[in-house]
């Protein structure tokens, strides 16, 4: 068996020159139709805008984003509502887009279908510091927006109309929710007024009824209660001093009652008579009376024996009863 000869470079240069047509005329074939596809095709121009993306000025802190999603949501979303058939057809209107097809009279799926076929938007991304966190991440800071038409002017045209279309609803839909939030920051700033005022209403009720007893009067009403303890303690000594004087007086009077022998008594005496036993036990047991009275309270056990021997010593006197207390 004999081995395989190794070809080398000389080997393969000699089967190219062998076969040197069969290589070079499917080259020139292809050139050429390249070259005459390219020189038919219509030239197409590329208009492209750039728009920036920038965060909120604002510190949260203070005044809390109406923007809650990310650029790219946000903009996907901004997309479809400016790729609506409306608009794109009023595009299309404007500025006489596809003469082709008006010239066949498609419907306007076919020019919407175009139209989305000739727009693009790419987002452009870079490597930003979290000013919260403080680390480096990747986001988007802006984004393009670009049409492609066979007229340079219209290009042009209808990208600044798009890039005007993007800005216009991002500032109209940052319009719209902060318009809503405004409105639920209202309705819950009614709802809390409507509280506050209630809260207010009871808390005045509650300062009418207990006037005297409030908080901050606090100080006053000590100052006041001593003030009373001390006139407390004032008639309290006052009291016991008179007591005294009672006591003092009654005592008094049973000494002197055998000196009115005199004096005329109604219903049981007359001029010039002596008193009887019963009207000087009557005077002993008024001075005793006077002398625990003012010791004792008048529900006391032995000032309520004496009252009663006061008024069985009327009755039997024919004297009026007298108010003993």
């Amino acid at each position: 068996m004999e081995d395989e000869e190794v070809k080398g470079l000389a080997d393969y240069l000699d089967i190219a020159r062998r076969r040197i047509y069969i290589i070079i005329i499917p080259a020139i074939i292809l050139i050429a139709a390249s070259a005459a596809v390219v020189y038919m095709l219509p030239a197409t121009y590329k208009s492209e805008g750039l728009i920036l993306i920038e965060s909120q000025e604002i510190p949260n802190d203070l005044v809390k984003s109406t923007v809650t999603s990310y650029a790219d949501q946000r903009i996907a979303v901004i997309k479809q509502r400016i790729m609506t058939t409306s608009k794109v057809m009023a595009m299309v209107e404007k500025y006489q887009l596809y003469p082709g097809l008006r010239e066949k009279k498609r419907p306007a799926s076919e020019y919407v279908t175009s139209f989305k076929e000739n727009i693009e938007v790419e987002m452009v991304s870079a490597n930003v510091t979290d000013p919260r966190s403080g680390r480096s991440r990747r986001a988007s800071i802006a984004f393009t927006v670009s049409f492609m038409d066979e007229s340079p002017l219209i290009a042009q045209k209808v990208s600044n109309e798009l890039v005007t279309e993007f800005l216009n609803e991002n500032v109209r839909t940052r319009t719209d929710r902060a318009a809503e939030t405004k409105d639920f920051l209202e309705e819950e700033g009614n709802k809390f007024q409507v509280k506050v005022q209630s809260l207010e209403k009871k808390i005045a009720e509650f300062k009418d009824k207990y006037s005297d007893s409030l908080p901050e009067l606090l100080q006053y009403n000590l100052s006041m209660v001593e003030r009373l303890q001390q006139e407390l303690s004032d008639n309290q000594n006052q009291r016991m001093v008179l007591k005294d004087q009672i006591m003092t007086m009654s005592l008094e009077l049973v000494n002197i009652q055998s000196y009115l022998g005199n004096q005329p008594r109604s219903g049981s005496m007359v001029a010039g008579a002596k008193p009887s036993t019963a009207e000087q036990q009557l005077f002993q047991v008024k001075a005793e009376y006077s002398r625990l009275s003012a010791k004792y309270s008048n529900n006391h056990p032995d000032v309520l024996r004496l009252k009663r021997q006061i008024a069985s010593l009327e009755d039997e006197l024919g004297i009026e009863s007298s108010d003993i207390d």
